[in-house]
């Protein structure tokens, strides 16, 4: 089965036995239509929150840091008009 369809995350939560390839899991026993159907919506789930997981960690990382502005005494700044 193309890794595209089913990744291996989803097949280890489901329990089912499988080897990989470079391109595709094969699963070790025969799978109905629907069951493809289950396992392939968990891979789009679990794609999505590692893609939300990473963006928020990429969006972390892009935050600037808190500016530190000095205090200043009132006479360091000058008289005030």
């Amino acid at each position: 089965m193309d890794r595209r369809l089913v990744n291996p995350d989803a097949l280890e939560e489901a329990k089912e036995r499988f080897e990989e390839r470079k391109d595709s899991v094969i699963v070790l026993r025969v799978l109905t239509k629907d069951r493809i159907q289950v396992l392939a919506n968990r891979t789009r789930e679990l794609r999505s929150m590692n893609a939300m997981r990473k963006s928020a960690r990429s969006a972390k990382r892009r935050e600037p840091e808190a500016m530190v502005v000095p205090a200043y005494s009132a006479r360091e700044w000058g008289p005030t008009q």
